[in-house]
This record gives C-alpha cells, structure tokens and sequence, in this order.
C-alpha cells in the first residue's frame, strides 16, 4: 500500500501547475457545489468575519449572480 501512494505522489508532483490547477478547479466544483460539503460553515464564517458586506457580496459567495 505504501508504494501505491508513493507512486501517486510521485506523478502528482511530475505534472505542470496549470494542471494540478485544473484539477483543483474540478475537485471544488465536485465538493462545495454539487456535495454541499460544509457550506454552511463556510458561509457562517463569511458572515461573521465581514458582517458589514452587502447582499450581492454575499450572494457572490454563495455563487447566487441573481441577487439584488
């Protein structure tokens, strides 16, 4: 098992950032978006850490463009 993940980390650390950028890109897409994955947290924090923002700041935050 330990050289199973050695050799992951091994062609994760070959590849270009623009693609280990990409990747990144996908993974937050998957985790935030579509599982929810700590979202309220997230957004509670935002909130107590700028609790003077506007509705489109926080509706940017969300990923909502349709706000007000």
């Amino acid at each position: 098992m330990y050289y199973i993940l050695l050799a992951f980390c091994y062609s994760v650390s070959i590849l270009p950032l623009w693609v280990l950028y990409r990747i990144s890109d996908l993974l937050y897409v998957l985790v935030y978006h579509l599982l929810g994955y700590r979202r309220k947290v997230v957004l509670a924090n935002l909130r107590q850490a700028f609790p003077k923002s506007r509705r489109r700041r926080s509706a940017k935050w969300r990923g909502n463009t349709t706000a007000t």
